[in-house]
């Protein structure tokens, strides 16, 4: 995991993260998967983020991010009982009110 993020203003930031998560650390590449029939794709998760967030005020925050996911190790199968594709693009808004 490795993470960078910059301040332009007060209210306006960019980051970008990378992350990896590997279901055996000794099988990166997935053969054991591929071995039994199971998609290699599998055995790894490797999320590229890019965010923007936006401080409308003291209490109000506006985020928004877009990952590029090669990998599906941390897919639940119950959530894709057909399987999922290896690469997929997920773009997540949030907003946040602290008081």
């Amino acid at each position: 995991y490795a993470s960078l993020a910059y301040r332009f203003t007060g209210w306006f930031e960019l980051a970008t993260y990378y992350s990896v998560c590997y279901d055996d650390l000794d099988d990166r590449k997935g053969e054991q998967h591929e071995a039994v029939g199971l998609p290699k794709h599998l055995a790894w998760q490797k999320d590229w983020t890019i965010t923007a967030r936006f401080d409308v005020n003291e209490y109000w925050v506006l985020k928004g991010e877009i990952h590029l996911i090669d990998g599906t190790a941390l897919l639940l199968d119950q959530h894709n009982p057909e399987g999922a594709e290896r690469e997929s693009v997920l773009f997540a808004v949030k907003a946040t009110y602290s008081f």
